[in-house]
């Protein structure tokens, strides 16, 4: 008596990078029986978390059956990056003209998710605006400056890039003097 043929094909799937796994599935083609190969289950054979796809790392556990000649076909496993927007806020500061050089440095960094930080932030530029007369100066920061230093995100940059303003300041001239005609 020849074995009957089984196949066991394994049903691809993809997450995104921080997420749990999903629930790994398949089909069961050629039982005569529900259970003569006990519970069929899909499981993933690699820990790996980077996003990246992995070649036939899903596949099926299930209980031998010598009536059988199981053929599994393994699947693929996606972890997608993760979507993320990075929010950059230049400092600001308005201040009193006081005839020296003013200025105001460094932005404010703040993350759609929190599974991306500030340390995945590469920057490339100066973040300080200068001035010294009355007016206004900008930090000229933009998004071409920052990167994206961890491949397991799709980021975006928006970056506010705002000013110090220096005001100017009120004076009052009084004339001492000889008001002689």
């Amino acid at each position: 008596v020849s074995k009957k043929a089984v196949t066991i094909n394994v049903t691809g799937a993809s997450k995104t990078y921080g997420n749990g796994d999903p629930t790994f599935t398949g089909t069961v083609i050629g039982r005569i029986n529900e259970n003569d190969l006990g519970t069929v289950s899909f499981v993933r054979t690699n820990t790996d978390e980077a996003a990246d796809t992995y070649t036939g790392v899903i596949t099926a556990n299930y209980t031998p059956n010598d009536n059988y000649a199981v053929t599994v076909n393994n699947a693929d496993f996606t972890i997608n990056t993760r979507p993320v927007t990075v929010t950059i806020a230049a400092h600001t500061d308005a201040l009193d003209y006081n005839g020296k050089e003013q200025k105001v440095e460094g932005y404010e960094f703040e993350s759609s998710d929190n599974l991306y930080t500030e340390d995945y932030v590469g920057f490339s530029g100066e973040a300080v605006a200068k001035g010294t007369d009355a007016g206004s100066y900008k930090m000229g920061l933009a998004k071409e400056q920052f990167s994206n230093q961890n491949d397991n995100f799709a980021v975006t940059f928006v970056v506010n890039a705002d000013n110090l303003i220096i005001d100017p300041i009120d004076a009052t001239v009084n004339i001492v003097g000889n008001n002689s005609k």
